[in-house]
């Protein structure tokens, strides 16, 4: 039996941008795909796994057609995406059709599943309220579904099958990350926007000249392993951004930076100047993490542009309650007054779903929306709403137990 042909899925993507004919596409290939990086989740090892540097490397013709070959180190299958939006495949030189991606309309077909080797019958449907097409088939042993996102190619590829050396196995793979260089300068990216978390950070006084700030970082895909099975961690960089107030003048902002090699705890000494830090002096600083290329996300806390606060006594650090971030803070929607688009940007220490309603001058509810919060950090609604008329509303925002309210003008 074949092993993980979905890798080689992975790579249907619409490869012209500028042909928007090609936008309505489940799966493309052929020989302009260069430089292929994609994480799974395979369920089976519980790991993440992520795939880098590959490419078309072999192309081969058979009946008048062209079969691509993707340089991977699970397979040497050739396929081809017909321009009847079809997916073949070559069995022993011969054409077989595998998937049929022509339209969304509910079917059944036979096709021929080279991850089984034989051919079967499958189901074909659009998932509801969605852009994923769906092929299922059951027979006996095992089962298997796919799941084609429209413009990006294979997303989940799902298997069950009873045998003596795999023994009743069950096994997904979920697309995370997906990053294709095509070689004409375009980049084809998807992501499941899946950012660091700092869980935990807390700075005291570490000696005479010098504070110790420690944290804790984690992500989703930590750890992964490459495709040469090496364990490595998503986040590449843990830095912090500091510094002093000094008789209420700030001094030049410091970055300090660390390669993050354990993907859990990192420290970090913030030295400073004895005889230029007082008692009543305080120390600024913010954390971040970053993650590795291609899809880079970094986590600032408490914000990009803000700092948590301390201020500095012969014993130690005392917090800054006015200056750092409570459980939950509304800010002030921007801009107001407005005629458009607005941001409703809020800061939340605690996980959970946040709800965003909007009341008109009579208190009735006229909108509402809900975001899912991760962790700590800074967070926003795009609100856009063109049919509502002019005038002053209420906009509220609701996180588990906490929640506040605040005014805002619509003006046409």
């Amino acid at each position: 039996m074949k092993r993980y042909l979905l890798i080689i899925f992975f790579f249907g993507v619409v490869l012209k941008l500028n042909i928007k004919a090609q936008n309505d596409h489940y799966f493309y290939l052929n020989e302009t795909l260069r430089s292929v990086y994609f994480a799974i989740y395979d369920t089976d090892i519980s790991y993440y796994t992520i795939y880098e540097g590959c490419a078309v490397i072999r192309d081969t013709l058979s009946n008048g057609h062209k079969y691509y070959r993707i340089n991977n180190p699970f397979g040497d299958e050739f396929f081809r995406y017909g321009l009847d939006k079809k997916l073949y495949c070559l069995d022993s030189g011969v054409e077989k059709l595998f998937l049929d991606l022509s339209d969304t309309s509910e079917i059944s077909f036979q096709g021929f599943d080279p991850n089984l080797n034989y051919t079967v019958n499958f189901n074909r449907k659009l998932v509801p309220n969605s852009d994923i097409l769906e092929f299922s088939l059951l027979s006996g042993n095992p089962t298997t579904k796919y799941r084609f996102k429209k413009g990006v190619g294979l997303i989940y590829h799902h298997y069950y099958r009873y045998d003596i050396l795999h023994n009743n196995a069950r096994r997904e793979f979920n697309l995370k990350e997906l990053s294709v260089n095509l070689g004409d300068g375009n980049v084809i990216q998807f992501t499941s926007n899946v950012s660091p978390q700092i869980p935990y950070h807390n700075i005291s006084l570490f000696n005479d000249t010098s504070f110790i700030l420690r944290t804790k970082v984690s992500h989703e895909y930590t750890f992964y392993r490459n495709e040469f099975l090496n364990m490595l961690p998503y986040i590449e960089k843990v830095g912090v951004e500091y510094r002093f107030v000094i008789s209420e003048d700030s001094t030049d902002l410091i970055r300090s930076e660390k390669i993050n090699t354990v993907a859990d705890s990192v420290n970090f000494i913030i030295n400073f100047d004895p005889n230029t830090l007082k008692p009543g002096d305080k120390v600024l600083y913010r954390v971040y993490a970053t993650t590795r290329e291609p899809n880079v996300r970094t986590k600032f806390i408490p914000s990009e542009n803000g700092y948590y606060g301390y201020t500095y006594t012969p014993t130690g650090l005392t917090e800054d309650i006015e200056l750092n971030p409570q459980h939950f803070t509304l800010y002030q929607n921007y801009p107001n007054p407005f005629n458009n688009g607005t941001v409703i940007k809020f800061y939340a220490k605690q996980a959970g779903t946040a709800i965003l309603t909007l009341y008109d001058p009579l208190g009735s509810e006229v909108y509402r929306s809900s975001m899912e919060v991760n962790g700590e950090g800074e967070y926003f609604f795009n609100f856009n709403q063109p049919n509502l008329p002019s005038g002053v509303y209420l906009y509220k925002v609701t996180l588990g137990n906490k929640s506040d309210i605040k005014k805002m003008i619509l003006l046409k």
